[in-house]
């Protein structure tokens, strides 16, 4: 009898001075989605066809806006340059397929819209459509297969691998789904999974799921107009005011402010402006422990805008102002936060830690291959920012056979 190979792949990541660490019990399981989607149209089928739902020039504002790798002029895996925005705007015109459709499933699949790179071997399967090829390809087959499948739905009323509107189908993670309309049997023609989220059995799969958390939570697609292809353009919110000091704030001054958000895994701020005065003015960063995970001070006088912090483990982040009996300052405010709610994020891949990590992090990932004698693993990339942040591979015993750490900053590809 052969004995099966196992992999744990572990990632610590500090932001202190000391080892590794040891594993956390009990950490917290992320809870599956409580009322899937997959039965509804959460996208409906003038929403998945509205190819005039963006302009040339409103795909390429919104690459930009993500800072994803499509945006402007790139080079494709065969060495030629094109514009991915051109092509999505052109598949989304010949086929007339939504290009949010068409964003939301580069996201899907290789998270290409929230990615500032992509290796090549992701770029060849850019948008998952059949084998690798260029991505300037995958972008028109994608376009072109998810327009036969809504031809096959309107002529024979089943796509090829035999999903219909209203009839319950098993997908390959054994969920059944109903399709409500001609769109959600579409993206399960393409896409045969639920995915984990959605009480798929095969957790390495995200599925579906990811493209529902694309349109809805990253991108803010869904619920367009149905009365008009094109949506008019809504005013802009007043930034929301999380947290704020005086400005100025005064001479000898302490204050504190919480921002929380529960139920959530990580979570980082953005500030609209920060400014102090001199280096005996600080702004502290703390965890709801009361643990300093950043200070800034004011030392050649701070003045800085619209940036993130780092992300943070848990739930709540609290600020707490100390200045000094001399000069002042605007000080500062924060108008955004973010949260994960997952340890680890939804992904088709065998293992994938967050980009960025966040500090003070721990988790585990396991890969089995049962059957097997031996074992390896390929990284598409591996990046960590310094010697304290380390990422032990460890047998099905929890013996460590390999250590990586960021000493010098480790940042290293297709190995």
């Amino acid at each position: 009898m052969r004995k099966a190979a196992l992999l744990i792949v572990t990632l610590v990541l500090v932001f202190s001075v000391s080892s590794c660490g040891t594993r956390q019990e009990n950490q917290p399981v992320p809870e599956a989605e409580k009322t899937p989607a997959y039965n509804e149209a959460f996208i409906t089928d003038q929403e998945f066809e509205n190819y005039s739902s963006m302009s040339l020039d409103e795909i390429r504002a919104f690459l930009s806006e993500w800072n994803s790798c499509l945006q402007g002029q790139i080079q494709d895996v065969d060495g030629q340059e094109f514009e991915p925005a051109q092509a999505i705007y052109e598949a989304a015109q010949v086929y007339h397929i939504s290009p949010k459709v068409l964003l939301a499933t580069a996201e899907k699949e290789q998270r290409a819209i929230t990615s500032s790179r992509l290796p090549d071997n992701q770029l060849a399967l850019l948008m998952g459509a059949g084998s690798p090829s260029t991505a300037r390809y995958q972008i028109d087959y994608a376009a072109q297969l998810f327009r036969s499948y809504l031809s096959d739905l309107d002529t024979k009323g089943s796509t090829i691998s035999g999903w219909k509107v209203g009839t319950t189908k098993l997908t390959e993670d054994g969920v059944q789904v109903t399709p409500s309309n001609r769109a959600v049997a579409a993206l399960f023609t393409y896409t045969p999974y639920a995915g984990a989220q959605w009480g798929g059995n095969q957790p390495q799969w995200g599925g579906n799921y990811l493209f529902y958390d694309a349109w809805y939570n990253k991108f803010g697609f869904g619920g367009v107009s149905t009365t008009t292809p094109t949506p008019e353009p809504t005013p802009t919110p007043e930034p929301e005011v999380l947290a704020e000091s005086e400005h100025p704030y005064t001479n000898n001054y302490e204050n504190w402010w919480v921002i929380s958000k529960p139920e959530a895994t990580e979570i980082r701020i953005h500030f609209a402006k920060l400014e102090l005065a001199n280096m005996d003015d600080r702004l502290k960063i703390s965890d709801k422990d009361n643990k300093v995970v950043k200070t800034y001070d004011g030392y050649g006088h701070l003045d800085i805008v619209d940036f993130w912090t780092e992300w943070y483990t848990g739930d709540t982040l609290k600020l707490k102002l100390e200045t000094d009996t001399s000069k002042t300052a605007y000080g500062f405010l924060v108008d955004k936060v973010e949260t994960r709610l997952e340890i680890a994020p939804p992904s088709e891949a065998l293992a994938e830690s967050y980009h960025p990590y966040a500090n003070n992090y721990e988790n585990w990932w396991v890969i089995s291959e049962p059957g097997a004698t031996e074992i390896r693993i390929h990284f598409a990339k591996l990046e960590l920012a310094n010697m304290d942040d380390c990422l032990k591979i460890s047998d099905k015993d929890n013996k460590v056979v390999k250590t990586y750490d960021g000493y010098g900053h480790l940042d290293i590809v297709d190995f």
